[in-house]
This record gives C-alpha cells, sequence and structure tokens, in this order.
C-alpha cells in the first residue's frame, strides 16, 4: 500500500506515542530544519495556497523522510508505524505548528504588504502581529472572484475574522478586532482585492 495512503488511515486511528519515538525527537526536529531550509526563498513557498496547506507539506515531507531514514525496516501496515506516525504528527504539530504557519505568513504575506509601522497607534502595535496573521488568513480564505463587489468581499473577509477571533477570545474583543481592521488596514483589503481580481 503506498505509504501516503498508509497515513491518511493512521489518522483515524488512536494511537500512544511509543518510547522509541521519544529517544529520536532531536532527529525529528534536524527533519524538520532540513525539509524548511528547502524553503528559504519566498517564490517556492508562496506556490502554496495557505499556511495550513505549507504547514501539511512541511510535516508530510518531515515525517516521510524521518520513517525512511530511521524506521525504514518497520512494516508501515503495522500497529507500531501506526503509533511512530500519530506520534511524529502530534509532536510537529504541538511544537513547530505555529512556527511554520508564520514561516509562511510573514513570507508570503506580511512581506507583500507595505506599511509604515510607527505610524499605527500604539494599541494597534501591540497587536499588530496578531492583527496581521488574522488579516492574511481571512484575505487567502476568502476569494475575490465568487464576490458581486468590493462592499461584498469586505464585508465576507470581516466575517471571516470575527469568526476566527471569536474561536478563543470574548465577543466583545472580537468585535474590537474587527473595528481595528475597518480603521486601520481597509487599504490593504482593497488592495489585496484589486490584485485577485485581475486574475478572475
Amino acid at each position: 500500500m503506498n505509504l501516503k495512503r498508509i497515513i491518511k488511515k493512521i489518522l483515524r486511528e488512536e494511537i500512544e506515542i511509543p518510547i522509541t519515538l521519544r529517544r529520536r525527537l532531536r532527529n525529528l526536529d534536524d527533519e524538520l530544519d532540513i525539509v524548511l531550509g528547502n524553503f528559504s526563498d519566498r517564490i517556492s513557498m508562496c506556490d502554496f495556497k495557505d499556511e495550513n496547506r505549507f504547514l501539511e507539506y512541511i510535516i508530510e515531507t518531515a515525517i516521510e523522510n524521518t520513517y525512511w531514514t530511521y524506521f525504514g525496516n518497520v512494516d508501515i501496515n503495522s500497529k507500531l508505524w501506526t503509533q511512530l506516525y500519530r506520534g511524529m504528527l502530534s509532536y510537529y504539530e504541538s511544537r513547530f505548528g505555529e512556527k511554520i504557519k508564520y514561516k509562511y505568513i510573514d513570507g508570503c504575506v506580511n512581506s507583500s504588504i507595505n506599511e509604515d509601522i510607527n505610524s499605527l497607534p500604539l494599541f494597534v502595535k501591540r497587536r499588530y502581529s496578531e492583527i496581521k496573521n488574522l488579516l492574511k488568513s481571512a484575505l487567502i480564505n476568502t476569494f475575490p472572484c465568487e464576490s458581486y463587489d468590493f462592499i461584498e468581499y469586505k464585508t465576507i473577509v470581516l466575517s471571516n475574522i470575527f469568526a476566527r477571533y471569536l474561536t478563543n477570545h470574548t465577543y466583545d474583543e472580537s468585535t474590537q478586532i474587527v473595528e481595528i481592521v475597518k480603521d486601520y488596514y481597509m487599504d490593504e483589503i482593497q488592495e489585496y482585492y484589486d490584485k485577485e481580481m485581475k486574475k478572475c
């Protein structure tokens, strides 16, 4: 059976992390660094649709490399490989998930935005990275070509931001974030909309 098919099958099963894997955490770190090192340039990294697709690719590639380097003698149909895979997936996502996503966002989203941070009010500066990440995720997951006009697109983007922030914050905090975006980031939304509409 194909290794990727085995991986998808494994994702649906419950397992425990074996001690064998705990002894190789440093090797897991090294394999991840190697994979990330292949994306030192923005062009190849930004070919991915969003940070979640980039994260998925990085982790799957690191796991596959780790398998062939350290566990190649383990049957990919075995319970042990199931445990090893789920353990590696959990380790990578919990320890490096946000770091990998930020690498994409910083390289493919923030770098494309020309903004003088010093001109922003202090309360906005304190949330700068958080808001930029929210805005980036909302923009790349909202498709201008599916909107009738900019007003509708803007509304969808703001709703997306609100919903994402509401996951881990209160209603009032989420509302405040949306208001900040409306006051200080509408030009970015307009710029992104105009750029993407040219591709429709």
